[in-house]
């Protein structure tokens, strides 16, 4: 759309005074124009014919367009003016005029569009076409002459679909447009996030982003650059379209995931305005971080009442959260413990290497301590380089030691559980006492035993019994009486825990048994323990297993001593026990009882009449319950007074500096008062210990450079096993070892071009290791790549080439060791231009074969090789030439007439643009007019020259 002259008042109000501001939007104007339109009607639109005049514009706003136009017959079809940046591409804007508005007789037609950003100097095209016109046409008038020389004339035909070049025609045609002002501006125009630690976030960074312009200014903002993934719009990119005067906000963090400078530009992409660029760079650096202080103590900080195990010894380890935001460093955690609210140092232990996240951490070694007695602790964590950090003093308080349980008398448990009577009755067995058999069933749980004063007495009296069946069969009757308690197990403190504990009985039991079977009685004393949250009833025979949590075990009464129908015995403690694990805090049922089983059996006389066989009798079982004894386990011996452990071994000696790979020994001493042969183990902060051995010298030697603590701890070899505390820690310090790696290639200062191998070649003095990397960094300190992909020999040489697209500047090769001995060699990358657009032509050399050559030079010499690209119906193909030397010709042979571009590839990877497509036999439309060969070659039509078209020719 055209341009008018515009007034946009800003007004400006103030207490004293008011003001405009008259801002004046600029005129369009022409850019480029051909107006020679004496030779001919050259371009007739209609019948699936198409124009397309090429332009080169010098504005950046394209805002209309003027043809030379006249009509024949064209009825109501419409003719198009469009707007293309490639013949075949989308129409960057667009407008039709109908029939009535192009004259009959040649004159200028005016097509006003909306208005479009163009880039200077880049080709576009004004294409012409009326797709619904037949039989008429519209006539684009022109010059034969080339009187434009920024472009030309191309035609289309519908039906073929490949636009060819007319040559030397160009159309009559005006376009108009202005420039623009700077739209569009990114304040500030660079930000230097400085130095951000890997895989962590910048600050977030503002721009603003203003239209200063004369209009609505739209268009995209992102990010952009080799390291435009290092950086992050947080708010503001995407699609913008701002007001005149109007600003949006644009947020940035930066987020290096790799270690040195990244360059990369926010750029405000404009549609229909001027770009503007801000410049972004930040340095990515890899930061030793102190480990995570301590927190979070188990025992809780505070905690008092903390029960001890029989012997003292706290039941669970000292633990805490720590750990070491850096993967893979070492950690050294010292305890401080003891009963002073400064506590002193007590012992050293270590992490395995860092995760980088906060850990549980676990002290191991057992503390035996006093009841009822504040203990107080500190932490100190310190990694591989010295970095530490200390964690508060916390304290807890131990309350009584876990003690042995005695329950003698009712109101010694948590609980009495009402004696109870089971049975079990076979399918073979019938009562002959219905009354019997229904209470028995019914009323068994507990409505026939009683309990006084810690006994269970079943007084079943007489229960008789038949056993009946059809044929031979067996099965077992089983009675049984039981009294039990409930007891919960005490919570040594905050969380729960096992303990092994040895359960046993005393007690006394009695029984009366008559069985008249045909084989035996077995009668047993029980001693069971359940969870009453899964089965509320102690095991018997008959029922399954699974509803048993813990243990059982039996002691036999009688078996099979039918002749002695009475039983009686005696349990005592030393003997009749069970061993079994219990948790603290849970609750338990223990059960002690007598369980009967008799077996009987039956089979037919006659069939199918049964018979009675076998029959008994039950009574007066009976249980007189003494004590439950429950010991929580067994501690290991007390030495005895006149036992002492070592004392704390003296603070290691030994060499304090060493290199990495060399091995150094260390000594120390200690004294036992009981003159009991001493054992040593050393700590060597690394992660490793020795075994206990009985040198007072060991020798070690580190991988990597660091700062360590050597530490070392005595043990006697008396039944005991005394052990002293550990030593205080000796500071050794590690560092690479001694040795040089000198470059031989590249020299200092050599220029290698973008393409070209080159030998690096090196070697070693003294003791650098066995292998080394080769790398490749930037003049910033930032690495660029790895030459090698592995470990090489320390003396060595590798041929390497240099990316063809790699960025021109300087370099260093830098040679590293395993021991972290090093050096490098700066050098210069630069540029390798491309070879010249290469110039493609055609020859028909046979009947239906054609040869296609091309021709380049290279400005360094460089031996080229021709890539020639055919449209082979729609599916393209390409064809290299074998490499010739600069300024020679490459040649493609083709047996039909095809489509063929070319470009150039020198020797050192670096490619030419594409040529431009050829075509053997251009133009169809001139076809149209050889029939006007016979009639004349020139004649004057009103103020136009029409140019005689010979087939495939222009007359001349």
């Amino acid at each position: 759309m055209r341009l008018r002259i515009a007034l946009v008042l800003l007004i400006v109000e103030t207490m004293l005074c008011s003001g405009f501001v008259i801002i004046a939007v600029a005129q369009d104007h022409v850019d480029q124009q051909q107006t020679d339109f004496s030779d001919l009607g050259v371009a007739p639109v209609g019948d699936g014919y198409w124009y397309g005049q090429s332009f080169k514009p010098t504005l950046n706003i394209l805002t209309r367009v003027e043809l030379y136009l006249d009509k024949t017959d064209c009825g109501d079809a419409d003719i198009i003016v469009s707007i293309r940046s490639e013949l075949n591409g989308d129409d960057l804007t667009s407008i039709s005029k109908t029939s009535d508005q192009i004259p009959d007789d040649g004159s200028w037609v005016e097509f006003d569009f909306p208005d479009i950003q163009v880039t200077p100097e880049d080709t576009y095209y004004v294409v012409v076409g009326a797709p619904d016109l037949y039989g008429g046409e519209y006539c684009i008038w022109g010059s034969e002459s080339d009187p434009y020389n920024r472009g030309c004339l191309w035609e289309m035909v519908e039906s073929d679909g490949e636009w060819s070049d007319t040559e030397n025609i160009d159309a009559a045609f005006k376009t108009y447009g202005y420039n623009s002002e700077h739209i569009v501006e990114l304040i500030p125009d660079s930000y230097d996030f400085g130095d951000v630690e890997i895989d962590t976030y910048s600050q977030i960074v503002e721009f603003t982003l203003t239209n200063t312009g004369t209009e609505t200014a739209t268009g995209t903002v992102y990010i952009t650059g080799n390291d435009a993934d290092q950086f992050e719009i947080t708010q503001g990119g995407g699609v913008f379209s701002l007001d005149l005067g109007e600003s949006k906000t644009i947020k940035i963090r930066f987020h290096p995931t790799e270690a040195g400078v990244k360059n990369a530009e926010l750029i405000a992409d404009g549609s229909n305005c001027d770009d503007d660029i801000s410049s972004l760079s930040g340095n990515g650096v890899y930061m030793n971080h102190a480990p995570y202080t301590p927190s979070d103590p188990i025992p809780e900080n505070g905690a008092t009442d903390i029960t001890l195990d029989i012997d003292g010894k706290l039941p669970h380890s000292l633990s805490f959260y720590s750990g070491d935001p850096d993967e893979n460093d070492f950690i050294t955690y010292t305890l401080y413990f003891g009963t002073d609210s400064d506590p002193p140092f007590y012992d050293v232990f270590y992490s395995p290497p860092a995760t980088g996240e906060i850990e549980k951490m676990t002290y191991y070694k057992d503390l035996y301590l006093e009841d009822h007695t504040t203990y107080y602790w500190r932490i100190k964590a310190e990694d591989n380089t010295g970095a530490t950090t200390e964690g508060e003093t916390w304290c807890f308080t131990t309350g009584i030691k876990m003690q042995d349980v005695t329950l003698s008398k009712p109101d010694k448990a948590d609980e009495w559980i009402d004696p109870l009577s089971i049975y079990s009755l076979p399918n073979l067995v019938r009562w002959s006492n219905t009354d019997e058999k229904t209470w028995l069933k019914n009323n068994g749980y507990g409505s026939k035993i009683k309990c006084e004063g810690g006994y269970a007495r079943a007084a079943t009296k007489f229960i008789p019994f038949d056993v009946v069946h059809d044929w031979y069969g067996t099965g077992w009757l089983t009675v049984s009486s039981f009294i039990g308690c409930r007891y919960t197990v005490p919570i040594v403190y905050g969380k729960s825990s096992w303990h092994k504990a040895r359960v046993s009985i005393k007690g006394y039991y009695e029984g009366y048994i008559k069985a008249f079977t045909l084989a035996n009685t077995h009668i047993s004393v029980d001693l069971i323990i359940t969870d009453p949250e899964v089965y509320p009833h102690p095991y018997f025979y008959s029922q399954s297993k699974e509803y048993v949590t813990l243990e059982e075990k039996h002691y036999t009464a009688v078996s099979s001593d039918y002749d002695n129908p009475h039983i009686s015995g005696y349990l005592t403690h030393e003997d009749d026990y069970l061993e079994a694990w219990l948790q603290e805090g849970h609750t338990y049922d223990i059960w002690v009882g007598i369980n009967a089983q008799i077996l009987v059996a039956g089979f037919a006389i006659s069939d199918p009449i049964p018979n009675i066989i076998a029959g008994g009798a039950l009574s007066d079982i009976k249980f007189w319950f003494d004590e439950i004894k429950i010991d929580y386990h067994n501690p290991p011996p007390s030495p005895p007074e006149n036992e002492h452990p070592p004392d704390t071994p003296l603070v290691p000696s030994g060499s304090q500096l060493l290199k990495t790979g060399e091995t150094a020994e260390y000594s120390t001493t200690s004294d036992d008062l009981d003159g009991d042969k001493i054992y040593y183990k050393w700590y060597w902060g690394d992660g490793t210990t020795s075994e206990w051995v009985e040198e007072s010298s060991q020798q070690h030697s580190y991988d990597l450079p660091g700062v360590y603590y050597v530490r070392v701890q005595a043990k006697d070899d008396s039944e005991y096993e005394l052990e002293s505390n550990l030593s205080e820690g000796l500071q050794v310090n590690v560092t690479p070892p001694d040795g040089t790696i000198t470059i031989e290639t590249p020299t200092a200062g050599e220029e290698w071009r973008q393409g070209t191998k080159h030998k690096i070649k090196w070697n070693s003095i003294g003791d650098i290791g066995d292998k080394v990397g080769v790398a490749l960094y930037k003049n910033d300190g930032s690495l660029d790549q790895y030459i090698t992909s592995e470990w090489v020999q320390n003396t060595g040489e590798y041929l390497y080439k240099i990316d063809p697209y790699q960025k021109p500047g300087e370099y260093s090769i830098v040679i590293m060791s395993l021991a972290n001995a090093g050096c490098s060699r700066c050098f210069t990358v630069v540029e390798n231009n491309p070879p010249t657009l290469p110039e493609i032509s055609y020859k028909k050399v046979g009947a239906m074969r054609y040869r296609y050559s091309a021709v380049s030079t290279d400005p360094e010499g460089d031996l080229i090789k021709y890539v020639f690209e055919i449209d082979k119906f729609g599916g393209n193909e390409e064809h290299s030439t074998a490499y010739v030397d600069s300024g020679e010709n490459g040649y493609l042979y083709l047996n039909y007439k095809g489509k063929v571009k070319v470009k150039a590839v020198d020797a050192c990877g670096k490619s030419s643009e594409w040529s431009k497509w050829v075509t053997p036999g251009n133009a169809r439309f001139y076809e149209r007019f050889s029939i006007l060969e016979i009639l004349f070659k020139k004649m004057m039509i009103g103020n136009a020259w029409i140019l005689l078209i010979k087939k495939n020719n222009f007359l001349t």
